[in-house]
């Protein structure tokens, strides 16, 4: 009778087992969008529906896969009407660009051209020096893009492996996760926990800020040289956002090695190719070329949202990483050249007198080295224009 009693009992593990397993394969196989919201999404969105001008701004509701919840990105709660709004307030500057450029009437589908367009004209451009103006295109642009960020997330899920998938389910991370997590906003916790595993296995390997005297020497003397004169010799030169491939080339003549791979999604790296006397390509892994692929797949050392606590934190030979609107998204990288003594005087978004340490920076788009208390340098603005920085893990 006991051994029956045993038996009947080993049976009912084993198909309650396999009950299980169909379950846990059908959850791994469902992607839903579920009427969850984050809290960290829901601040995220308040925050910038309090100055965004064009439009309210909200959180999106979460991805559900299997026992995982993924963070999206906020966006415009009406794009039409937000486009609209930007369109009319700048409107003389949008024609200008649209005569000169011979561009078809401003729409949601080639809007990237003429911020594109906007970026690359800059210092030939009446409103170069209206921070006013270039704030507003650039804090737009930065929750406009977010939808095709979002579309970009659900298909990487979409088309993850059952291993990726099983792995992502058991909320366990490895590098095969880390084309997924780039993707992500920052403030999201499978960001964070990607983050986490980049700087343990950075630190398992050397100080996740560290390169040796003589290649942070060559890193800083060649981001001095090329600063305002873009080494098109070796590189290709984007004249709407030389940014990251500038600190990518930073970075290399720091002596940090490629990461070659067969897709623009995965890696870290530069191909030039002589097809011929007159043609010569260039081909990049996106973290390369683009902020926020950059930042997230080197990892990110710590975050400031006041000048005075970055100055404070940052060295010669570090990369900084805005965020323009705190939406979690990467949109430029700087590249710092010296650290001085010297405190600088500036108010902060209350109107009080606050001092930082100075420091330098060489970066691209717009192209210059100059020290942040400089006119023209706008990262003392943190606090007023509403953006965070980052120091970048190298």
């Amino acid at each position: 009778m006991k051994k029956k009693i045993i038996l009947m009992s080993m049976l009912f593990s084993l198909i309650l087992g396999m009950f299980n397993t169909t379950i846990h394969a059908l959850e791994l196989n469902e992607i839903e969008t579920i009427d969850l919201i984050s809290t960290n999404s829901l601040e995220v969105a308040e925050e910038i529906s309090s100055y965004m001008e064009y439009g309210n701004v909200v959180a999106r509701n979460t991805l559900l896969f299997g026992k995982q919840v993924i963070d999206l990105y906020v966006e415009f709660e009406n794009e039409t009407v937000a486009l609209n709004n930007f369109i009319k307030d700048n409107v003389d500057v949008l024609s200008y660009l649209k005569e000169t450029y011979e561009l078809d009437n401003i729409t949601s589908s080639n809007f990237n051209e003429y911020y594109s367009k906007f970026k690359s004209s800059l210092e030939n451009n009446p409103w170069y020096n209206s921070d006013e103006i270039i704030y507003k295109f650039d804090s737009f642009m930065d929750i406009f893009e977010n939808k095709e960020k979002n579309d970009e997330i659900i298909n990487v899920v979409n088309s993850m492996s059952k291993r990726q998938r099983a792995l992502l389910n058991e909320n366990e991370y490895n590098y095969d996760m880390l084309n997924l997590t780039i993707l992500l906003p920052s403030y999201s916790n499978l960001s964070t926990k990607g983050n986490d595993f980049l700087l343990k296995q950075k630190s398992n390997e050397i100080s996740t800020r560290a390169l040796s005297e003589t290649n942070l020497t060559n890193a800083i003397n060649y981001a001095k040289l090329n600063a305002t004169s873009p080494n098109v010799t070796n590189y290709k030169y984007y004249a709407d956002a030389d940014c990251t491939n500038f600190a990518s080339q930073i970075l290399e003549a720091g002596g940090k090695s490629q990461i070659v791979t067969s897709s623009e999604s995965t890696g870290w790296w530069h191909i030039k190719t002589v097809v011929s006397d007159r043609v010569t390509t260039h081909d990049h892994s996106l973290s390369w070329i683009r902020a926020d692929k950059f930042a997230k797949y080197m990892g990110i050392f710590s975050n400031h949202t006041t000048i005075t606590s970055l100055a404070k934190n940052v060295k010669a030979g570090d990369f900084i990483a805005k965020d323009s609107s705190k939406d979690g998204d990467y949109d430029h990288i700087g590249f710092v050249t010296l650290k001085d003594s010297s405190l600088q005087l500036y108010e902060d978004e209350d109107g009080n007198v606050r001092s930082y340490i100075n420091f330098k920076v060489a970066q691209h788009t717009s192209n210059y080295h100059r020290w942040v208390s400089d006119d023209g340098n706008d990262w003392e603005k943190m606090s007023t224009k509403n953006f965070s920085v980052s120091i970048v893990a190298r």
